[in-house]
Formats: C-alpha cells, sequence, structure tokens
C-alpha cells in the first residue's frame, strides 16, 4: 500500500488516496482502496500518511501469514529463540498427553540404557520391565517430578504407554542402585563416543545435602563382616539451614557443565572429607591420569593436595584471604605487580598477580599424626569489582541482621563466627562501677574493625595451583614433575587461563540449584538404601539429559527454558468415528528448535495414532 495524490483541474487542490499495486492481465495496475482528502485539508501531513500505509501494509501481510498458518499442517516461528514469544498456556484435561516424552526418548536411546538395563533385567526373576519403569522414573523427573507412587498415578500423561503396578516400581529400586557405578559409567562412555565430552583434562568437585522431612537420622547397621556401615540421613550442617537429617552429595564435572559421577555421604560428613573418596572413586573408575581437579575452598585441605600430589594430579583451589595470614593480606591489598583491565572511564574492573611460593600443608603421616610439609604452588591473587560489590550486599544484609540480634535480651544473643553474630562485639562490665567484672551486665555493639577489615579485602580471591604449561610434553600428553610437584600440560596455562578455570565452578552451582529447582530432588521421600540411591541416580540422569539438550539446542537455551517448555508440550486426544486423532494443545519457537536438534517434526498440529507410533520408534533407532 502506498499513498498517491492527484490534482484537481479546477481547485488546483491534490486530492491523495491510499492505493496497491496488483497485476491484471500480467501487467501491474494501480488500485485506489480508500480516499483520504484533500492535502491542505487534512489534520497531518503528507510524510504521516506515508507511514501510516507502511503500518498497514505491515498489518496486511501479518494477516495474511496467519491465515496460511492456518492452512499449513505446521507451525511456524520466524528468527531465532526468543524468550518473549510463547504459546498459550495448557490447562490439564483428561485427555491431554505430553509429547515431550519424544525429545527425551531421543535421548535416552542415544545412550542405548535401553540396551544397558535389558542387557541385565534378562538375568532376574522379575515379571515385570525394569527398562519401562525406569524410562517412566527418567521421564517425569523432568517432565513431572513428584514421589514415586504420584509418577505411577501420572505415568498415563506421557505419550509413551506404561504397564506395571505402584509395587513393580519399588520392587526394581534395588535393581537400579546395584548397577548405578556400571550404568554411570556406561553414560561417560557413550558421551565422550558422541561428542558431548571433549574436555578430559578438567574436573570440577563440589558438595551439597538434601534434606527428608523426617524426625530422626539413620542408625548404623553392624555388618555380618563386623563392619560399620553409616547411615546416609543424619543431623549436619544444612545448607539450607533445615533441622531435619540431611544427606551429602558430591558431584564431579567437567568444563562443559556435563556431571562426570556422583557420591552419596552421611549428613554428618564435613565437605572436606568427601573429596578424596570421590577423586579415588574416579581414578579407579576410568582411569583417569594426570587430571586438574577444581574446587573451592572448602575442599582446601592439607591432605585433600597431598593425596593430588601423591597421584601425579593437578589442582586449582581457592582459599580464605579473610583467613589467611598477616603476611599474605599484606600482599594482597600490595597494590604493585597487578595487570590491570579498565573500563572505559578507567575504573579498575579485573587485576590479578601471582607469585611461586613454597606452602606449609598438614599430611597424615603412617603413624597418624599429621605433620607440616612444605609445597611449591602457584600463588594467584585476582580482583573483580562485581565479586566486590556482591561481597557489600551479602555483608550489609548481615549487618542489618546482627543489629536485630543485638536488640534481643542480652541473655539470647550468641558471639560467634557464624553468619551474622560475627558482627557482634560483646562487652562485659561492672554494673556499680564500670570496673571489669564483678557484677557482669553486657553491652553489645558492631565490631567496626572486623566490618573495615572485611571491607578492605572485597572482591580478592585467592588460588593456589600446580598447574604449568610446557613445550616439552610428548604427543601432547602432559607429565608431572615429581621434582617440583607439578602437572605440565601442553595447553595454554598463563595466570587467566587458571583463573578461568577455576571460574568454571559456577556451572556445578547451576547443577546443584537446577537438581533442587526444577527437578525437585528434595524432600526425599524413599528411605531404603537402596531406593535412596535408585532416587538420586534418576536425578543425576535426568540432569545428565539437560545438559546433553543444552548442548545439542548450540547452547543459546537455558536449561530452565527448555524444562518449561517440554512440560507444556501437550496433545490432545480426539476419538471420533472409532478411530483418534491428537491435536496440539502448545507450540513455541523452543519446542521447535529442539525438535530440529533432534529432528523430530515437534511443531505439527495435528498427529494420527499411527504418526505418534511412529515418531515413538522413530526416536529408538536414533
Amino acid at each position: 500500500m502506498f499513498v498517491h495524490g492527484v490534482k484537481n483541474k479546477n481547485t488546483g487542490k491534490i486530492f491523495i488516496s491510499y492505493y496497491i499495486c496488483k497485476r491484471v492481465n500480467g501487467k501491474p495496475k494501480n488500485i485506489k482502496v480508500e480516499g483520504i482528502g484533500f492535502l491542505d485539508e487534512l489534520p497531518h501531513d503528507l510524510n504521516w500518511y506515508k507511514a501510516e500505509a507502511k503500518r498497514r501494509t505491515k498489518e496486511e501481510k501479518q494477516e495474511a501469514e496467519k491465515k496460511e498458518d492456518l492452512r499449513s499442517n505446521y507451525y511456524e516461528f520466524s528468527g531465532e529463540y526468543d524468550k518473549a514469544i510463547f504459546g498459550n498456556k495448557v490447562e490439564k484435561e483428561n485427555k491431554l498427553y505430553n509429547y515431550g516424552v519424544l525429545a527425551l526418548s531421543n535421548l535416552y536411546h542415544e545412550l542405548e540404557l535401553d540396551y544397558f538395563i535389558n542387557n541385565r533385567r534378562r538375568y532376574t526373576k522379575a515379571k515385570f520391565n525394569h527398562n519401562s519403569i525406569f524410562k517412566m522414573l527418567l521421564y517425569s523427573r523432568i517432565l513431572n517430578p513428584c514421589s514415586k507412587l504420584a509418577t505411577w498415578r501420572e505415568r498415563e500423561r506421557l505419550i509413551e504407554k506404561f504397564d506395571f503396578t505402584d509395587d513393580d516400581v519399588y520392587r526394581s529400586l534395588p535393581f537400579f542402585a546395584h548397577y548405578k557405578d556400571d550404568l554411570i559409567k556406561h553414560i561417560n562412555d557413550k558421551l565422550v563416543e558422541n561428542g558431548y565430552r571433549t574436555n578430559k583434562r578438567l574436573a570440577y568437585y563440589d558438595v551439597t545435602n538434601y534434606y527428608w522431612e523426617v524426625d530422626r537420622p539413620d542408625e548404623d547397621t553392624i555388618l555380618e563382616d563386623g563392619q560399620v556401615l553409616e547411615g546416609l540421613r543424619k543431623n549436619g550442617c544444612s545448607k539450607e539451614h533445615r533441622p531435619e537429617p540431611i544427606c551429602q552429595m558430591g558431584l564431579m564435572m567437567d568444563s562443559a557443565g556435563l556431571p562426570i559421577s556422583y557420591g552419596l555421604f552421611p549428613g554428618n560428613n564435613n565437605d572436606v572429607t568427601t573429596f578424596r573418596p570421590m577423586v579415588d572413586y574416579l581414578e579407579k573408575q576410568y582411569d583417569l591420569k594426570n587430571t586438574i581437579y577444581i574446587a573451592d575452598k572448602g575442599m582446601m585441605s592439607g591432605m585433600n593436595i597431598a593425596s593430588l600430589i601423591i597421584n601425579n594430579n593437578g589442582f586449582v583451589i581457592s582459599a580464605s584471604v579473610r583467613n589467611a595470614s598477616e603476611e599474605i593480606k599484606k600482599y594482597v591489598l600490595f597494590q604493585t605487580g597487578y595487570t590491570e583491565q579498565k573500563d572505559r572511564d578507567g575504573n579498575v574492573i579485573f587485576k590479578y598477580k601471582e607469585c611461586f611460593v613454597p606452602t606449609k600443608i598438614n599430611v597424615l603421616k603412617q603413624d597418624g599424626k599429621k605433620k607440616k610439609e612444605t609445597v611449591n604452588v602457584r600463588q594467584i591473587v585476582f580482583f573483580s569489582e562485581k565479586y566486590k560489590e556482591r561481597a557489600k550486599i551479602d555483608r550489609d544484609k548481615a549487618i542489618e541482621k546482627a543489629k536485630k540480634l543485638m536488640k534481643q535480651n542480652p541473655r539470647d544473643v550468641a558471639v560467634n563466627t557464624h553468619g551474622a553474630n560475627k558482627y557482634i562485639e560483646k562487652t562485659i562490665f561492672d554494673g556499680n562501677s564500670n570496673a571489669l567484672v564483678e557484677n557482669p551486665e553486657f553491652t553489645f555493639s558492631l565490631n567496626e574493625n572486623l566490618i573495615a577489615e572485611q571491607e578492605e579485602l572485597d572482591g580478592y580471591y585467592l588460588l593456589y595451583s600446580n598447574v604449568f604449561h610446557s613445550d616439552t610434553c610428548k604427543n601432547d600428553t602432559p607429565y608431572f614433575s615429581h621434582v617440583d610437584n607439578c602437572l605440565n600440560i601442553p595447553e595454554s596455562a598463563t595466570t587467566q587461563d587458571i583463573i578461568e578455570m577455576y571460574r568454571g565452578l559456577w556451572r556445578i552451582e547451576h547443577c546443584f540449584r537446577l537438581s533442587k529447582s526444577y527437578l525437585e530432588t528434595r524432600p526425599v521421600y524413599v528411605w531404603t538404601r537402596e531406593s535412596i540411591e535408585a532416587h538420586f541416580l534418576t536425578c543425576y540422569i535426568a540432569l545428565v539429559f539437560l545438559k546433553m539438550l543444552e548442548s545439542k539446542t548450540n547452547n543459546k537455551i537455558e536449561n530452565e527454558v527448555l524444562v518449561d517448555e517440554l512440560r507444556k508440550a501437550y496433545v490432545t486426544k480426539i476419538e471420533e468415528d472409532n478411530t483418534s486423532r491428537y491435536e496440539n494443545s502448545y507450540c513455541s519457537n523452543v519446542i521447535c528448535a529442539i525438535g530440529k536438534a533432534l529432528g523430530l517434526p515437534l511443531n505439527k498440529k495435528k498427529y494420527s495414532e499411527a504418526e505418534l507410533k511412529k515418531l515413538i520408534a522413530q526416536t529408538k533407532k536414533n
């Protein structure tokens, strides 16, 4: 559509109208659509009407596209993934089935989990199908996480059929727990074989815990050989500050964010004690050599570092700057030697420096006594303005909490080094003479010296590493030097490289958040040891699935969005004239992106029953 003017022969005024151009008998012809009026009598100038013509043209084009889309058998979405573009909300009805199962089935069979389970269940006497139960547990953990019983009751919402009893589900859990280690190794082999895990040099480790809604912790069990098997559910330091018994879980992850393995530990175990068992397990299970382990300051112990050195491994482990010696604090705050990165205004947003220093660590000797040994490591200090701002926000919240605590009854205020309490300073004085201290009374104040000291160290991080670059690595194979206890690698290992290695820890924290929130790993409702192992196994593999799907969509769509969209992907079953068909109740450009990545037509508006069966069969061949 465009604007065209015609001059009146009698008055000389210009009359403008909206026109469109069409082909008539093969020739272009201007056709008048609507008259506007004489130009000098209109409320707007000519440019306004030209803009209006463009707007109408765009609207007509969009309307034509909608009509064309209604005639098409597929939903079409223009452009790449857009957070703002989603379909309509799906309300659950009796005949709604989730077709997001198709995407998960594709991943399930790509990892050949059906082959693994079927190959082992044939040796059992069970009358139920372990493979079918495991698929239901795994798919539901992503699409509709809930208890095992609720999962079984909701199984009919899945587009694939599952035929077994609720008792069969619980009877199958010990089977999955028994083959846990073999199954995780099988998955890792397939991830390497299919190109998901490319960098096997780095391994990230962190610990979290999960709670049960029970009052009593597990009792330890004495085995027939006299050994004591600790219960998993124990009272410990909950990361969510909950009073219920907890279980510790250590997770190992690669540089791409793909989980490698996990381990369960009793809830009363300290984080630092879980590190060596996990490293020993991985090296035994996968024959790992010259691996670089990356962890936060919770794993910074002399024994952990010593065990890595003894086994010819590298490490990048953070340490607390605030709890460091005065000598290290002076080195951190001494501004000479830093390499700086500045913004356009000249403000420092990032800086770093390093030195090679002898560091003393506590090593447990054969006689059971600890002895300080000296190892030479790279000591790296880096500063980030963003970390500084975050530290200030966290401290301000703690100080506000400390002020509220000080207003309570003095007898109820605990002065310690935990949380907000560390900012409280307690003074004991004599109530009669202000002398210390026959008739004690209390007064509380903020520890201004501590606050000032922390403000000075805000934004600074301290790293220790024994990883160096070497040009003498043969066949791009790293080697360990026992002279200086350092791991030499063929890749670049500058100060910035080591810092970037450490920064990858955020991915493992994201895995924990994803597991607890979207996969609803806790609270845990099962209680026997085998059932607990099976529960965490399905949650772990569900996490692997999400990371695989993220990789297949070129890491452009967040895990949380992938989960949300798959959970909305329903089709409605319509039965007419003794035939069944399925109409798509929800589609979005995210669903289209998933289908495109997996080679599945997930954006069809309608499916016949035969088409869905064919699609399910297709996912089992990929």
